[in-house]
């Protein structure tokens, strides 16, 4: 699923994907029932929550894979119970919460739609219409006439829906966005990379065979590392969050360490220190979906004829290449 969305986020932007999400639509089920708390709960906004959520937001997505690499990746009733207990949790949110809270804070996917916040997808939004009897969006409402209007109850300011470019230049020097940036980058490498590391070779995600591992919960103990035809012995349930947490944290010292370089190199003309962190920040982004891809999609995809297969590989590439050169033409606003 997660690298159906990202395809999606890249394609036509993050707020595409927040009008197509089937948890946002969950989400939306209490206020369609009438089933909403009398007194509806905010997140303050100046709270530890809304000051520190790039760092929860990666610890969440940083524990969602631990998760499924140790639980879940083959077992179709944990799998199952996973989705039942988040959906559970996006109802629970949409009863007592106003707005959008669960998508701006809690959501699983909210880390990884903040790195493509940059530009709008490479496609446009083709769900951006003024004639829809329904609004998608939590944020507007559709009056008789068929017109959207403001439902903005303040969970996030600037919002992402309404917003989101405002947010972007607002945030964008936050420490804790580097996490998700170059951390995001070093945690798709880890967890894809731990698949060889745990199988041996290269073949386990093309064979599909990660998918039909039986008894998953059996492996916890044993050997979790497979090195040069050897096993280490270092138990699955230590290695999966020893693995995604070295790599996430090279990534995130590589990535600060290339922006730093980066941003000393000479220039004709000076540029705005937030168009050079956009820079950083659209290239990491560039080099994670192609990482994602080619490290794991491609490799699944084997059962495509060869000519599908290249065509799909390319076209992607070119769509990413374009997405980029998008985002690096950007220009900082005279407002922020």
């Amino acid at each position: 699923m997660i690298p159906a969305a990202v395809v999606c986020l890249l394609l036509f932007g993050p707020r595409f994907w927040r009008q197509v999400c089937p948890l946002a639509w969950i989400v939306q089920l209490p206020r369609i029932f009438g089933l909403k708390a009398n007194r509806q709960h905010q997140i303050s906004r100046t709270g530890w929550l809304a000051t520190q959520f790039p760092y929860i937001t990666f610890g969440l997505f940083f524990l969602g894979l631990n998760i499924r690499l140790l639980f879940v990746n083959s077992d179709r009733l944990g799998l199952g119970l996973a989705l039942l207990f988040i959906s559970l949790a996006a109802l629970t949110s949409g009863v007592w919460f106003g707005g959008r809270t669960w998508c701006q804070y809690f959501c699983p996917m909210i880390g990884v739609e903040m790195l493509y916040m940059g530009v709008e997808g490479a496609l446009g939004n083709p769900l951006i219409s003024k004639s829809s009897r329904f609004s998608t969006n939590l944020c507007q409402t559709v009056d008789r006439r068929g017109k959207h209007k403001s439902a903005c109850v303040g969970c996030s300011l600037p919002c992402i829906d309404l917003q989101p470019d405002k947010l972007y230049w607002q945030q964008i020097l936050q420490p804790g966005l580097k996490w998700l940036y170059y951390g995001y980058v070093g945690l798709v490498v880890g967890f894809f990379g731990y698949l060889f590391l745990y199988s041996g070779n290269h073949q386990f995600l093309a064979s599909g065979a990660m998918w039909l591992e039986t008894h998953q919960l059996s492996t916890l103990f044993q050997p979790g590392l497979y090195l040069l035809d050897r096993a280490i012995h270092i138990p699955k349930v230590v290695a999966v969050p020893l693995t995604l947490g070295v790599s996430a944290g090279l990534g995130y010292i590589t990535g600060c360490f290339l922006e730093s370089q980066y941003k000393q190199l000479p220039r004709r003309r000076p540029f705005p220190q937030l168009a050079l962190q956009h820079h950083c920040f659209s290239i990491c982004t560039f080099i994670s979906f192609n990482l994602l891809f080619f490290m794991g999609v491609r490799p699944s995809l084997g059962w495509l004829p060869s000519i599908l297969l290249e065509g799909t590989s390319w076209g992607l590439v070119c769509v990413a290449t374009m997405w980029l050169c998008r985002a690096l033409l950007r220009t900082v606003p005279e407002k922020v």
